[in-house]
């Protein structure tokens, strides 16, 4: 209706008739999404490393339970593993990087 010149809101007013609520713009993006799943994914595979000393049998179904940003999350390391293996041809340098370092690839 903003659009409509003054009189014609003024008329359409006077009916009764109201503007629509304005819709609701993209959602904003979730704190915890695919960054932070990352950096769990590197937090687990760290502790796992340190613990186990390889990275090389951790089986599809491991969980690893780690704490990050003060909370306490399960990873299920080795499907994390799993697909950033399978990904490794499209991951940005720097996570690459990450990955080479703990020995993933």
């Amino acid at each position: 209706m903003a659009e409509l010149p003054p009189a014609q809101r003024e008329r359409l007013g006077a009916l009764g008739v109201t503007a629509p609520e304005p819709a609701p713009g993209p959602a904003a993006p979730k704190p915890g999404g695919r960054a932070a799943a990352w950096e769990r994914g590197v937090v687990a595979a760290r502790a796992y490393l340190a613990r186990e000393g390889t990275l090389t049998g951790v089986s599809q179904g491991h969980i690893e339970r780690v704490e990050h940003e003060g909370q306490e999350h399960a990873v299920k390391l080795g499907v994390w593993l799993s697909n950033q293996r399978s990904r490794r041809a499209g991951l940005p340098a720097d996570r690459a990087a990450v990955l080479a370092e703990l020995g993933v690839i």
